[in-house]
């Protein structure tokens, strides 16, 4: 599930993304593919894809969202794009409109500019639509007119409907089929839209904290009173353990690694950790089917031994009797860095 926003079907600003428009991506049913991975993720107990933008979310279920769930000018990836929307947005009088209009229009076809010259005076709305096509975003909105009162309105709106819907709505279709062919997932969701909606929207579910990834685990001790001295080291070890989750809580867990002859810093964060254990990078909306296990083992000496895990069985294995700080948090961010199939489930 990890790499569902990698297939290269989603583009925006991370972490609130919306999709691509890809006739090639169409063709080989990329988006169907996605929404069958979303649903069986989410069938099986998994984290699901919290990475769309609320509006396209919205959209998709045919829902109203709140006055702040808008898409931005940031959100737009094509800077040139991004510069004419600014000026739009800038404009203040007809006088700047129009001295606008005359340029975005000049750059147009033909065909869009005899369009676009229906209206009286240029406004927001047909200003960002002659903006939009000259990067093929599909325009629907260049004979939309609205009056001085409502300019800003107008904008948002279309600003809206060109970037969710009109250019997105094949690719929208395709994901919902694929959401749909699973379990009728789809349906549901949108039945329910408000209770699903953090399966999918970015930044609605509660970040990691350090006593939250405390309370998913449980300790297995040494349980023989006749081994008091490895339970004293396994109280070492969770020493280290809890310290290391409050670092990387704060985002002090770093690591210089090299690659291809460049040095790279890689931060280690709590949901690098959790993906380590469980294969799961957050916690799934209905949870873990069972508590995540820490157990220890007797480290070999002259040697050095890396904390393992095993996402099927959620369980993590630490050495025991590592009473250093700085060791604990090289051999674990070691381990998680260079892990076999880091972070695939």
């Amino acid at each position: 599930m990890q790499h569902v926003p990698d297939m290269g079907i989603f583009e925006g600003t991370s972490p609130q993304l919306y999709l691509t428009h890809s006739i090639n991506h169409l063709n080989r049913g990329l988006y169907r593919v996605a929404g069958q991975f979303i649903a069986w993720s989410l069938l099986h107990g998994g984290p699901g894809c919290p990475v769309f933008h609320p509006v396209v979310y919205n959209m998709m279920c045919d829902a109203q969202g709140t006055s702040e769930e808008k898409l931005k000018i940031r959100d737009v990836t094509d800077e040139e794009v991004v510069q004419n929307l600014q000026m739009i947005s800038d404009s203040t009088t007809q006088e700047d409109m129009a001295a606008l209009w005359k340029t975005l229009a000049n750059g147009q076809r033909a065909e869009d500019a005899r369009k676009f010259s229906v209206q009286k005076w240029p406004t927001k709305t047909t200003l960002f639509s002659a903006s939009c096509s000259s990067t093929c975003f599909m325009v629907h909105c260049a004979r939309l007119h609205f009056g001085r009162s409502s300019v800003h309105q107008g904008f948002e709106s279309s600003f809206d409907l060109i970037l969710s819907r009109a250019r997105c709505k094949a690719a929208i279709d395709q994901l919902q089929e694929g959401l749909g062919s699973v379990g009728g997932l789809w349906d549901l969701c949108k039945a329910q839209s408000r209770p699903y909606k953090k399966l999918f929207v970015a930044g609605i579910s509660s970040p990691l904290t350090y006593m939250g990834m405390k309370k998913l685990f449980t300790i297995n001790w040494v349980d023989d009173v006749d081994r008091r001295v490895e339970k004293e080291e396994e109280e070492d070890t969770v020493y280290c353990w809890e310290q290391f989750l409050r670092q990387s809580e704060r985002g002090e867990c770093s690591m210089v690694i090299g690659e291809d002859g460049a040095a790279a810093t890689s931060v280690i964060g709590l949901n690098h950790v959790l993906r380590f254990v469980s294969g799961a990078d957050v916690v799934p909306p209905t949870g873990f089917h069972k508590q995540l296990e820490i157990s220890f083992f007797t480290p070999v000496q002259g040697r050095r031994n890396f904390p393992t895990s095993s996402t099927c069985g959620l369980e993590l294995h630490l050495p025991r009797g590592i009473s250093d700080l700085e060791i604990f948090k090289r051999d674990m961010m070691e381990a998680i860095l260079g892990s076999p199939g880091f972070g695939k489930i």
